[in-house]
C-alpha cells in the first residue's frame, strides 16, 4: 500500500499534495509509542484515510477540512505509551531540518548544532505546501503574545471536590512519578508548583496537560504549523532559542495557540509575526526608540525564564550585573530622599544578601535560584523602560516629570473647599502627586505614605475620643434652667464634629488594600480631579477634628463672656485674638515654599507690592532705555 502510495507521489505534484495532508493525518496517529499491537483496531480506523488517498481525484478541501474523529474511550482502553506501532506501518515522527547554520538548543544551557531529517513526503522547500498546511488548520488560530500574556495565573482550573474514604498503596511499590508522557516531552514542575511541559529536541515549552490526548493533538498541529514556518523563513535564527506555546481553548473542540520565542543570545524575545507590543508599552506614553523599547523586550524575556526556570542556569555574568544593580540602588536610597529605586534599603539590602548566596549556584540547574534571579532582573529591566533609562529627558529622581502635564493644575472645586478645610488636602495633595509621577507610583514610597496616613488617622481617632469626653462633660455641667443656650448648640455641634472626625479615621484607617495600594494611586492620577477627592477625603478625620475643637473653643469663649465683667471680656477678647493670630499663623506654613520670618498675611501683602515695584522698575528701565536710544 505505501508503495503505491509513493508511486502516485511522484506522478503529479497534486498527488503529492495529497499524500502530504494524508501523512500529515496519518501522523497524529503513527506517533511512536501511542498504539497498542491491535493491528485490526488501528486499520480499521485508518483505512479510509489510505484507500481516499488514492483515488484519483479529490477535493482538496476535504482533506484540509474534515477532521479525523476517535473514539476516546476506545483510544484509551487500547493506547500504550511504550510500544512501538506496528511493524508494517512506517513511524512518522514530528521533526524539523534547520537550516544551514542554525543551531538549536540542549538542557542545562549547553548547547550543540543539530540536524534532523524530515519526511520526504512533505517538501518543506516548496511555500504552496507551506500554505496548504497553514490552510489545514484554518479553523484554528496562531498569534504572537508577549510573555507576560502568558496565561499561567489567569487558567483559574478548578479541581472537583472528591472524598477518598480509600486509597491503597501496592506492596513494594517504590516509585510516585507520574503517568507516562507522550514521546519527548518531560513534565517539569515550577518552584511555585505550576506543572508545564518542555520538549527537548524541539525545545518547546507548553502549559497545556499533555496529558490529554485532545490537547496533544492539538499542540502538536500548532508546533508542526511553528516548525514549516521557520524553514519558510529565508533569514538565519539564533542559535540558542525556546519556542513557547500557550495553548487556549476558545470553545469545546476548538483551540487557539499564542506563541512566542525566548533568544538567549541576547537577552530578548522574537516572532515570525509582526507583533504589536503597545500593550506593554503604555506604561510610558513618549516617542519610542528601539533602545528604549529593548529594555522592555529584556524584562518580558526574564519573565520569560522565571516562568521556566527548570533548564536555565545561573552565570557568572548575571550574577555580577544584578548584584552591581542592588549595590548602586542601595547607595542611591542612603543618599537620596527621592530614589527611583523600586524597593526600600532594607528590602535591597535582603536581596543583595540573597544574591550573594547564589554564587554557590552558578553552572548549575536551581531552579529556584534562577526563577529569583529572574523576577529581580526582570523588575529592574521593566523599571528601566519606566525611567527612559538612556534617552534625552530620562527621570533621574522619582519625583521628576517627565512630561508637561496640565493635571498638576488645582480644579476651581478644590480651592475653594480646601481653606474651609485649613489646606490640609493640599499637603495630602502635594504627598500623593510627589508618589505618583506620571501615573506611575514606586512602590516603597506608595507604602511609607500609607504607614504615615493610618498613623495620622489612629491619633485623629485618639484626640476625637478625649474632645468628645470633654463635649459631654461640658454639656452636662451647663444643664440649667436655660439647656439651649448658644453655648451649649456649639457644644452640641462640636460633639457632632468629634463623632464624625472618630468614625471617619476608624474607617479609613481600617481600609486593606490588599498590598495593591500602589496600582490605587496609579488608577486614581489618570483623572484630575482623581487625587484630589482622595487627598480631601484623606483630610476629614483631622478636618472635623479641628472643626470640633474650634465649636468647643467658642463655646467655652461664650460662656465665659456670659458669666464674666467687662474686664474678663477684654481679658478673654485678646487671648481670643492671640489664639485666633496662632491658629492662622500654623496653617499658613503649609503655603511656604521658603525661608520667611513674616506671619501669612503679611507676606501676602509684601509678595504683593513687590511684584508691583519689580512692574514699576521694567517700565522705568524702558524708558529710561528708550531715552537713551532717543
Amino acid at each position: 500500500m505505501l508503495s503505491h502510495l509513493l508511486a502516485l507521489s511522484q506522478l503529479q505534484p497534486f498527488y503529492s499534495i495529497q499524500f502530504s495532508m494524508c501523512s500529515l493525518k496519518l501522523r497524529q496517529l503513527w506517533s511512536p509509542g501511542l498504539w497498542s499491537d491491535d493491528e485490526a483496531f488501528f486499520r480499521e480506523k485508518t483505512s479510509h484515510l489510505i484507500s481516499k488517498a488514492c483515488e484519483s481525484r479529490i477535493p482538496i478541501g476535504h482533506l484540509m477540512h474534515r477532521r479525523f474523529e476517535l473514539d476516546t474511550e476506545a483510544f484509551s482502553e487500547r493506547r500504550t505509551l511504550v510500544d512501538p506501532p506496528p511493524a508494517c506501518f512506517p513511524t512518522i515522527t514530528p521533526t524539523l531540518s534547520r537550516p544551514e547554520g542554525v543551531t538549536c538548543p540542549l538542557p542545562n544551557n549547553s548547547y550543540s548544532p543539530t540536524s534532523r531529517a524530515v519526511s520526504p513526503t512533505v517538501p518543506l522547500n516548496q511555500g504552496d505546501n507551506v500554505t496548504l498546511f497553514n490552510s489545514f488548520i484554518s479553523d484554528t488560530k496562531m498569534y504572537p503574545i508577549s510573555a507576560t500574556d502568558f496565561q499561567r495565573y489567569e487558567r483559574n482550573i478548578i479541581r472537583r471536590k472528591h472524598y477518598n474514604l480509600h486509597y491503597h498503596i501496592r506492596a513494594k511499590t517504590t516509585s510516585f512519578s507520574r503517568k507516562s508522557m507522550p514521546p519527548g516531552w518531560t513534565s517539569l514542575i515550577h518552584p511555585e508548583g505550576a506543572p508545564f511541559f518542555y520538549h527537548e529536541t524541539r525545545h518547546i515549552f507548553t502549559d497545556a496537560d499533555l496529558y490529554d490526548i485532545s490537547v496533544y493533538t492539538a499542540l502538536e498541529e500548532f508546533a508542526r504549523n511553528i516548525e514549516f514556518r521557520i524553514q519558510s523563513f529565508p533569514v538565519q535564527l539564533p542559535e540558542r532559542f525556546d519556542i513557547v506555546l500557550d495553548l487556549r481553548l476558545e470553545h469545546p473542540g476548538r483551540y487557539n495557540c499564542g506563541y512566542y520565542f525566548a533568544n538567549h543570545d541576547n537577552s530578548t524575545l522574537f516572532w515570525l509575526d509582526d507583533h504589536d507590543v503597545s500593550g506593554i508599552l503604555s506604561e510610558v506614553n513618549v516617542q519610542y526608540t528601539s533602545s528604549h523599547v529593548g529594555y522592555e523586550i529584556e524584562s518580558q524575556y526574564w519573565y520569560h525564564c522565571e516562568l521556566f526556570p527548570n533548564t536555565r542556569v545561573i552565570t557568572k555574568d548575571v550574577l555580577f550585573e544584578l548584584k552591581d544593580i542592588l549595590t548602586y540602588s542601595i547607595g542611591d536610597s542612603l543618599t537620596s530622599s527621592v530614589s527611583n529605586a523600586p524597593y526600600s534599603v532594607k528590602e535591597l539590602k535582603h536581596m543583595l544578601h540573597l544574591v550573594n548566596e547564589m554564587k554557590d549556584q552558578v553552572g548549575r540547574t536551581s531552579p529556584g535560584s534562577v526563577c529569583t534571579l529572574s523576577r529581580l532582573m526582570s523588575t529592574f529591566s521593566h523599571e528601566r523602560f519606566l525611567n527612559l533609562h538612556g534617552e534625552p529627558g530620562a527621570r533621574l529622581c522619582r519625583d521628576q516629570s517627565v512630561y508637561n502635564d496640565d493635571l498638576l493644575k488645582q480644579t476651581s472645586i478644590f480651592r475653594c473647599i480646601d481653606p474651609a478645610m485649613f489646606y490640609i488636602p493640599s499637603i495630602h495633595l502635594r504627598m500623593l502627586r510627589d508618589t505618583a509621577v506620571d501615573h506611575l507610583v514606586n512602590k516603597s514610597r506608595s507604602a511609607q505614605i500609607l504607614t504615615q496616613l493610618k498613623l495620622e488617622w489612629r491619633d485623629s481617632t485618639i484626640y476625637s475620643t478625649l474632645l468628645l469626653n470633654a463635649n459631654v462633660i461640658f454639656f452636662a455641667t451647663r444643664n440649667g434652667p436655660n439647656p439651649q443656650s448658644l453655648s451649649q448648640r456649639i457644644t452640641q455641634a462640636s460633639t457632632l464634629a468629634s463623632v464624625g472626625s472618630l468614625i471617619v479615621g476608624l474607617l479609613l484607617s481600617k481600609q486593606s488594600f490588599n498590598g495593591k495600594f500602589n496600582h490605587f494611586l496609579a488608577q486614581r492620577s489618570i483623572c484630575s480631579f482623581g487625587l484630589e477627592a482622595l487627598a480631601m477625603m484623606y483630610s476629614l478625620p483631622n478636618t472635623l477634628l479641628l472643626w470640633g475643637a474650634i465649636s468647643f473653643f467658642v463655646a467655652l469663649g461664650i460662656t465665659c463672656v456670659e458669666a464674666s465683667d467687662i474686664i474678663s471680656c477684654s481679658l478673654i477678647g485678646v487671648a481670643w485674638m492671640a489664639l485666633i493670630w496662632v491658629f492662622v499663623w500654623c496653617i499658613s506654613t503649609s503655603s511656604e515654599s521658603g525661608s520667611y520670618v513674616k506671619p501669612w498675611i503679611m507676606r501676602k501683602w509684601l509678595d504683593r507690592n513687590s511684584d508691583n515695584l519689580s512692574e514699576e522698575n521694567e517700565t522705568w528701565d524702558g524708558k529710561s532705555c528708550s531715552d537713551q536710544c532717543h
